[in-house]
């Protein structure tokens, strides 16, 4: 899991790079996008160990309701979207520390990493969870 979020980390990268014709050093957004990559792993893997099939369903919802919150601004949503989805939505984290690292030239550790950090570990927290469910003896009847 590890080697392919840096597989995709450094392939977007490079593509900006390459195709895009961005004008930006590889290895900083590289290595963020990693840290991205392996934050939406571990939530999609640990929401799928522990529901199963219907996991996949918490992912997908933070995809859709994501895509908006990273293409508009945070002062142009409404005031429901602000308070009850924005607030907790790592998308938009995600943007705000893709535009941090790319514009504003700061490094991997910016103040979206941390909300990054937090996703992971509740999606560790899910497969952890998954295990203690499995150990726990069922009743018999």
């Amino acid at each position: 899991m590890i080697v392919m979020a840096f597989a995709v980390g450094f392939t977007v990268s490079s593509l900006a790079i390459n195709i895009a014709n961005v004008d930006i050093k590889l290895t900083t957004p590289a290595l963020y996008l990693t840290t991205v990559s392996i934050t939406i792993m571990l939530l999609a893997n640990g929401s799928v160990n522990l529901l199963g099939k219907k996991g996949i369903i918490i992912p997908m919802l933070l995809f859709i309701l994501g895509m908006g919150l990273v293409q508009i601004p945070y002062e142009y949503l409404n005031n429901v979207w602000q308070v009850l989805v924005a607030s907790w939505e790592p998308f938009r984290y995600i943007g705000i520390g893709l535009r941090e690292v790319l514009y504003q030239e700061k490094g991997i550790i910016n103040t979206a990493t941390i909300s990054l950090i937090i996703v992971s570990l509740l999606g560790i927290i899910l497969s952890l969870l998954n295990i203690i469910k499995k150990e726990t003896p069922r009743s018999e009847k």
